[in-house]
């Protein structure tokens, strides 16, 4: 405590000051979380607690909830220690310490002088999981056969970005896992980042660790708020994960930062401390500003997110990878294409990902074979601005180039409409497909025109098309160009960009069904200036 300047400095809580007292190995888990694993849970607190490798307090929240004991009364943000783990199929049982409230006052061994003993109770882990926020386990190293440590310091450099005088930093590591390829079944990897600190007055500094295989896409479970002090991943590693990748990111006012990186295993671990450089590699800025922030591949608006052509020279496949430095909750995907801007993202089309949103950086590293890809860059939010730095390394050559947004250089006008009891037609099967919102399009010289028909709401989903006609008279009209089949994509569906004569034109959207009342937008690209107009229904 003195070291640190007193008892509630940043980061601080009952596993880390255990960390710092005893290097003990410090892990929280948020019992509030949906991915909180709490049947595994208790039962690592069990047998943790039976073979004495693992100490562990309860924490409270900032407002604590109440307790089925009259006489308990829980402190907001406050940890209470375990000091005994009950397990049997009939019943699971917390004994806790609450050294705030004590018992009857009792005698001293010389019968003369007063003392009170500290006040236990017990919980079952039903009711302690509802009641706490979160655990904080300390796990005795000796747990692990082999540990390897190193020391760095992030330093303000090439890939790094400084928005309002806070830097953001990333360090790149490469582990030999030592599994046998032979090995059956998967070994725990323990993977610990600790923050040096030098002046506890600084409070917004903060650091995330990422860890990914050599050859999948699975990712890290790392928590998407990073510590301030410490951070840890648990990795569980396959025969085919040989070479694990680290990078260790911090952001903070500070250009020099140490920290240490603590690895444990069961298996003989090692640094891999020539990692080859690339041959080649390129860097692009973007940014995610109003039109290019569109949030994750469940969001209507992803296909606005930054894309870039990748393209790989033919040889043998290229091991690629990717990294991507940005302030927001940010991520990478690598998609089978051929070069195109891609709409929606499909499982069987990745290629590559930098797996969960990860504040500050986003890195992935997959041997890919040659071809065209499509880059997309993207926050989780949409609307979320800020720039980004992007960096491709290649042992091939490779070409990357900025993909244009959809309709890039064109006049774009939009219609928001909807349809109504009296407008839901449905499709071309449906008596009713002519009652549809129609909108009238007068070209007065010859243009490129797409359209794109986007729901304001895609939950439910509904298959969409629209289509264009040519209007000659009131009851003639002949079909120019169509969405195609009827989709329920989430970013909506588009005509081909068509070249129009002079002349007037209708564009009718509707839905599969008919009587489905759902808003919609369209997206009108020209590049030319036309008139668009409601045509009001007879």
């Amino acid at each position: 405590m003195k070291l640190m300047g007193g008892y509630d400095f940043p980061g601080s809580d009952s596993c880390i000051d255990l960390h710092a007292l005893a290097g003990w190995i410090p892990e929280h888990v948020n019992l509030k979380s949906s991915n909180s694993q709490r049947e595994r849970l208790w039962a690592r607190m069990a047998q943790g607690s039976y073979n004495g490798s693992c100490m562990l307090t309860l924490g409270t929240g900032e407002k604590a909830d109440s307790l089925p004991l009259d006489d308990i009364n829980l402190l907001p943000a406050h940890c209470y220690a375990v000091i005994d783990v009950s397990s049997s199929p009939e019943n699971r049982e917390l004994t806790i310490l609450d050294s705030w409230c004590h018992a009857e006052p009792g005698l001293t061994n010389d019968d003369t002088v007063e003392h009170k003993r500290p006040h236990t109770f017990k919980l079952s882990w039903d009711i302690a999981r509802n009641v706490f926020d979160g655990v904080y386990l300390s796990w005795d190293p000796g747990i692990f056969e082999y540990q390897i440590t190193f020391h760095g310091t992030w330093t303000a450099g090439s890939l790094s970005l400084k928005e309002e005088d806070t830097h953001s930093c990333h360090f790149r590591l490469q582990l030999r896992t030592g599994i046998s390829k032979g090995q059956r079944g998967d070994e725990d990897i323990w993977v610990q980042l600790t923050r040096h600190v030098t002046d506890t007055r600084r409070t917004s500094e903060y650091i995330s660790l990422l860890v990914n295989g050599d050859e999948d896409t699975k990712r890290s479970p790392t928590d998407i708020n990073p510590l301030t002090l410490k951070n840890k991943v648990r990795y569980t590693a396959s025969r085919a994960d040989q070479v694990l990748h680290l990078v260790a990111a911090y952001e903070g006012r500070l250009s020099d930062v140490g920290f240490t990186v603590t690895v444990y295993s069961n298996t003989n671990i090692s640094w891999i401390e020539e990692i080859p450089k690339a041959l080649y590699s390129k860097e692009s800025d973007g940014a995610f500003s109003s039109k290019t922030a569109g949030g994750h591949h469940g969001n209507p608006t992803f296909m606005d997110n930054p894309q870039y052509h990748l393209r790989i020279h033919p040889r043998e496949s290229s091991h690629k990878s990717v990294s991507a430095a940005n302030s927001k909750a940010f991520n990478i995907s690598l998609v089978w294409s051929k070069g195109e801007r891609i709409t929606e993202m499909g499982h069987n089309e990745l290629a590559a990902n930098s797996g969960p949103y990860g504040f500050g950086y986003a890195h992935v590293t997959r041997d890919l074979p040659v071809g065209d890809y499509t880059l997309i860059a993207s926050t989780f939010e949409p609307q979320q601005f800020g720039s980004f730095r992007l960096r491709v390394e290649s042992q091939l050559r490779f070409e990357l180039t900025p993909i244009p947004q959809e309709g890039a250089g064109m006049f774009d006008k939009v219609v928001r409409g909807a349809w109504t009891a009296e407008t839901a037609g449905g499709g071309p099967s449906s008596s009713r497909y002519t009652t549809n919102p129609r909108y009238e399009v007068q070209v007065d010289t010859a243009t490129q025109l797409k359209v794109r028909l986007q729901l304001l709401e895609t939950v439910p989903p509904a298959s969409v098309n629209v289509s264009l006609f040519r209007h000659k008279s009131p009851r003639h009209s002949s079909l120019e160009t169509t969405s195609g089949p009827y989709s329920d994509g989430v970013a909506g569906v588009a005509t081909p960009q068509v070249t129009l004569q002079p002349g007037i034109y209708h564009v009718v959207p509707s839905t599969y069904n008919p009587g489905l009342l759902r808003a919609f937008k369209l997206i009108f690209y020209s590049s030319t200036a036309v008139k668009i107009s409601p045509v009001p229904h007879a």
